[in-house]
């Protein structure tokens, strides 16, 4: 047998060992076919169809070529992508001797807010990210030079409102309550349009289509969604998945070509992120669109009374702020800097949990220092307490490493030629100088009257607290106690407190109306007082 005849033989022998080679080469190429045609289909849906009907309608077509249990949505979306680039132009790019944008960085609210960019407004629901937001347009359109401490830029632009989010009454009420719609509910200026609940704009072909229309008839206009997840849920957008973003990167692109300042409102997550970025709702890919992130969260304090808000901003340009801001009766109002608050209130809290000697020392430092700035040596802690040079050195080391005391000098050596003593005071974050930093500066918006429910009288507000008043403290577990006088209340704001018997244990930065209220005795309680309102 030649060999010829020996590859036949041999070639029909297998061919009848495996009769179902030819047949599976056949399904193989059907399938990869099937494929092919959708693909060919993914790119006649991307150019002709809505967005949100893309899924749907591949759904069906893999459906049709029979292959709808071998293709899965993953699949399904990656054809769709790869038919969207395909259309997308190409950039042209800027090559050597071309000149880049260097313009400076262009504010609407200085620091906060950038113009002509998209910002991301982050926090948890209720905390007040509609009402600031109206409120900074209403001082702007007013004629107010800044807001918070932060500068307008330049006039306040037409703004457009996608207020999906919200109902028609509930906007009414917000809107009216900063002077943005007449007595009657007529919408006035800058207001040029709002969608709310009753009337939705969702954030698919249409949507987006209807909004660069309305945004194309102004110049330069400010645009404020609320909120994203309102605008692109009912479109079947799940935050957990890339796609999420995709809505906000049309609308970065919408927003842009009509130079449209962008504020759009978004939840955060239930926990406590560790920054901006893991704090936002969803995947991490929204955070990536906007120029500029910025983050609202009520600040981290036992007292429950406490509203205070921290506000903290993160983007591409500019320096990250932090400042502490509170919504009150008379409208929003700012504390000053908030890492100064934030790093105040967690060693307030360290100094809350000493004990023992560490304690001791703390008071005694503090004490000295209260009464008239005078450091304290170690020496003198050694005569006070009589006790040893080491042990000394390792309670003050202790104090040190916690931040809430600071060395500030030596001692001068003595005549017989003993070495200088370290002296030691209060942290500077944990002083007075920090109350200080905290108060309302002249120039934001201060409260001019009490609240209503405030038992502050008017000329105990403008005199403040008499020293040794007793007075009664909220703890953390929203109990009123007893068995507090006061040492110093020049400001009912910020009021420093003293333990009756032991005057060397003492409290700082109690507000009036919120931490404290009239005690009729300074003697300690044997039951706790309930806490009740004033």
């Amino acid at each position: 047998m030649n060999l010829a005849s020996f590859q036949t033989t041999h070639s029909s022998h297998h061919t009848n060992l495996n009769p179902n080679i030819t047949q599976q080469s056949s399904e193989i190429s059907d399938f990869q076919q099937a494929l092919l045609k959708l693909k060919n289909r993914a790119e006649q849906i991307v150019g002709t169809e809505h967005e949100s009907d893309w899924l749907p309608l591949m759904r069906n077509a893999a459906s049709h070529y029979n292959v709808e249990l071998d293709v899965r949505d993953s699949d399904l979306r990656q054809f769709l992508a790869t038919a969207k680039a395909k259309v997308a132009p190409e950039g042209v790019g800027k090559k050597i001797g071309d000149r880049l944008d260097l313009t400076p960085i262009p504010w609407s609210w200085e620091g906060l807010i950038m113009k002509a960019r998209m910002n991301l407004l982050v926090a948890q629901p209720k905390v007040g990210k509609t009402a600031l937001l109206l409120e900074m347009i209403a001082k702007w359109h007013m004629g107010d030079s800044e807001f918070l401490g932060a500068n307008f830029i330049g006039e306040c632009p037409p703004v457009i409102i996608v207020g999906t989010d919200q109902s028609e009454a509930d906007w009414g009420s917000m809107l009216s309550a900063v002077n943005l719609v007449s007595k009657d509910g007529t919408i006035c200026k800058p207001i040029e349009r709002i969608w709310t609940a009753a009337d939705p704009l969702h954030f698919n072909d249409r949507g987006l289509d209807a909004l660069g229309a309305e945004l194309e008839n102004h110049e330069s206009p400010l645009l404020i969604v609320d909120s994203y997840h309102s605008c692109v849920g009912p479109l079947g957008q799940e935050d957990s998945g890339s796609t999420y973003a995709n809505p906000l990167a049309a609308l970065l692109i919408v927003a842009a070509k009509a130079r449209a300042t962008t504020c759009v409102i978004h939840h955060a997550n239930k926990g406590v992120g560790s920054n901006i970025v893991s704090s936002s709702r969803g995947t991490t890919a929204l955070t990536a669109v906007p120029s500029q992130l910025i983050h609202m969260s009520f600040l981290e304090t036992e007292n429950k009374r406490d509203k205070r808000i921290t506000l903290k901003t993160q983007g591409r340009s500019g320096t990250p702020m932090n400042l502490l801001i509170e919504r009150t009766d008379a409208g929003w109002v700012s504390h000053g800097d908030g890492e100064v608050a934030e790093e105040a209130q967690r060693l307030q809290g360290v100094a809350n949990e000493l004990a023992g000697r560490q304690a001791d020392f703390y008071d005694y430092i503090d004490m000295r220092w209260t009464l008239g700035e005078f450091a304290v040596s170690s020496s003198e802690l050694g005569q006070h307490f009589n006790l040893t040079t080491n042990k000394i050195s390792r309670y003050l080391k202790q104090l040190v490493t916690k931040g809430l005391i600071a060395c500030c000098g030596h001692t001068e050596p003595g005549v017989d030629g003993g070495r200088p003593s370290p002296l030691f005071r209060p942290s500077p974050e944990t002083g007075l100088e920090t109350l200080e930093r905290l108060e309302t500066s002249a120039s934001t918006h201060e409260i001019r009257s009490l609240s209503p429910l405030s038992p502050l009288k008017p000329d105990i507000a403008e005199e403040g607290l008499s020293p040794k008043s007793p007075v009664q403290r909220l703890m953390s577990d929203n109990t009123w106690q007893s068995g507090w006088l006061v040492r110093d209340g020049s400001n009912p704001h910020s009021v420093t407190i003293e333990k009756v018997g032991n005057p060397m244990y003492a409290v700082r930065n109690m507000r009036w109306g919120i931490d404290l209220k009239v005690a009729d005795s300074p003697f300690v309680s044997n039951v706790s007082d309930s806490t009740k309102e004033f």
